[in-house]
Formats: C-alpha cells, sequence, structure tokens
C-alpha cells in the first residue's frame, strides 16, 4: 500500500498519464507477488481457496496501513502526559 501510495503522489492523479504509471508501477508488482502468495497457500491448505485468497491479501494490507496511518495521526495529536504515555512508558521502563 505503501507503494500504491507513492504511485498517487509521484504521479499526481491517476486521470494522468504520469499518475497511471505510477499506479501501474506499484499495483502489478503487487499483484503478481499477491497471486504468487496465493499459489502457494492454496497448494498447501487446499485449491478452493485460491480465488478469494488475493482479495484476503489486499483487505489484510489495506488495513494494516489504515491503522498504522491513523495511529501515526493519533499520536501525533496525544497531548505531552495524557493516558497514552503514561501506559506506554510504564509498559517499556
Amino acid at each position: 500500500m505503501l507503494l500504491l501510495g507513492a504511485g498517487f503522489v509521484l504521479g499526481g492523479s491517476t486521470l494522468t498519464a504520469a499518475g497511471a504509471f505510477g499506479l501501474a508501477a506499484a499495483g502489478v508488482p503487487y499483484l503478481a507477488a499477491s497471486f504468487v502468495a496465493s499459489l502457494a497457500a492454496a497448494r498447501e491448505f487446499g485449491w478452493r481457496l485460491l480465488p478469494v485468497l488475493p482479495l484476503v491479501f489486499l483487505t489484510y494490507h489495506a488495513s494494516y496501513g489504515l491503522g498504522f496511518l491513523l495511529g501515526l495521526i493519533r499520536h501525533g495529536r496525544q497531548q505531552p502526559g495524557g493516558l497514552d504515555e503514561a501506559l506506554f512508558s510504564g509498559v517499556t521502563r
């Protein structure tokens, strides 16, 4: 997803040729890797899973990436001495 986002930023927009190229430059390798991983997982856990595995991988990566970004935003808004700071300093010390 980071590469996909970078493709949007570098290309400016998917409506331009540069944006389409940026999206393809990030999306094609991701789709290829997802398909290879889907084949490997389906071989181990059953071929009936093959049609849904790329969607599962995409959902997992999108959810993880979105949660990471939202966590960065939330952490950036925390006030010094807030609940999260006290909790994390207590856990790490």
